[in-house]
């Protein structure tokens, strides 16, 4: 599978068979790529694989929101410590290193030969990438632990005080600003089209707004005790956003450990992989049918187990819910967000299952891989 999932935690290692190409086709210069957040690459790096440099920061410590930002033959590595580096991206050597005033929780942005990074120090910063000089900075109403979003014009981030904030790319001058329910974690996302920004706030809430300020719409309430760390997906004319369950992580995994054996009911011990926090099976086709039936009959009478929202680009509204149970993932963490291919419009999310884990042989599993194909339902 092509598309890529990224996250980085206090190390930085890249690894390549052949030397890389810094074309911007290869580039990763956003969060999960690009506006839409697809998390998707055309490049296949083939193997065998050798470690070709490593960093280490734990010293610093690196947020788990934060993905390295590649882009003109540089990586850009934001810190807890407070400090943005640039790292040549042939040997990791530090070409330069800026401090700002607070902890940097999620990634950079990159655009035109600048870095678009927000601090929690209440300060979305502008850098020239070659240098690492700051060139403007905006001053929010609370810390900004979101990546920001970059268009050909504005920079968008919202903060901890609720406010989301549009400012002028070039001027670090505010444009329009819209205040939330509460605090903004998570980052924007934005259509392909342009017409249409996307974020969410930990009042449960996904907004629309237009590049003008105009806010198009505000979802109904979702459940789940937090909508943050992951910015939206934006695939074709649906918004896909994550929210991190309300059952805590033990809980949640033997919850699933029953219901999966209740839908399943008797199956041959040789296709059974099983301990006090699972149940696993080999796949089937009517395994996965009748599992994904009960998830959705399950999920119908308790919305408030749902974390999984695919919701209209237009409106908001939810046309059909996600086959997808909550999953204990970190602790109280989201799984990690979806990523899809744009030539063929094909998704793919990890959700909870029973299926496949013996097949893998990995006891304690439960992580598969889901596929919607575009114009499910």
């Amino acid at each position: 599978m092509r598309a890529i999932l990224a996250a980085l935690t206090i190390c930085v290692g890249i690894c390549w068979a052949a030397p890389p190409v810094h074309a911007g086709g290869n580039e990763w210069p956003m969060l999960h790529r690009d506006a839409q957040r697809s998390g998707y690459s055309d490049q296949v790096v083939e193997g065998p694989y050798e470690r070709k440099w490593f960093r280490d920061f734990h010293d610093e410590l690196i947020s788990t929101r934060v993905q390295a930002i590649a882009a003109a033959g540089r990586v850009y590595v934001p810190t807890l410590a407070g400090n943005l580096y640039a790292l040549d991206i042939e040997d990791g050597c530090t070409v330069w290193r800026t401090q700002m005033d607070g902890p940097l929780g999620a990634s950079p942005s990159y655009a035109d030969g600048r870095i678009y990074q927000g601090s929690d120090d209440g300060g979305l910063y502008c850098l020239d990438a070659g240098t690492g000089e700051v060139i403007w900075r905006f001053e929010a109403q609370g810390g900004i632990f979101v990546s920001p979003l970059v268009d050909d014009k504005r920079v968008y981030a919202g903060d901890r005080a609720g406010v989301f904030h549009a400012v002028d790319r070039d001027s670090g001058e505010q444009v329009w600003s819209h205040t939330a329910g509460a605090m903004i974690m998570t980052s924007a996302s934005m259509d392909e089209s342009g017409d249409r920004i996307v974020f969410a706030s930990e009042d449960m809430h996904v907004y629309c707004m237009s590049p003008t300020g105009e806010l198009l719409w505000r979802s109904g309430q979702l459940g789940g005790q937090s909508l943050r760390d992951q910015a939206p997906t934006i695939w074709d004319d649906r918004v896909i956003v994550r929210t991190n369950p309300m059952a805590p992580f033990h809980t949640a995994f033997g919850m699933h450990h029953e219901a999966y054996r209740e839908i399943h009911g008797d199956v041959d011990e040789e296709d059974i992989l099983s301990d006090q926090w699972s149940f696993s099976i080999r796949w089937s086709p009517e395994r996965q049918r009748a599992e994904r039936e009960a998830i959705l009959d399950y999920l119908s009478g308790h919305r408030h187990e749902q974390t999984t929202y695919v919701l209209r680009l237009c409106d908001g509204a939810e046309p059909w819910v996600a086959p997808s149970p909550y999953t204990a993932a970190g602790l109280h963490n989201p799984p990690a967000s979806p990523t899809f291919n744009p030539h063929t419009g094909k998704l793919y999310f990890w959700g909870g299952s029973a299926l496949e884990a013996v097949t893998a042989g990995v006891p304690g599993g439960g992580q598969v891989v889901y596929r919607i194909e575009p114009g499910a339902h």
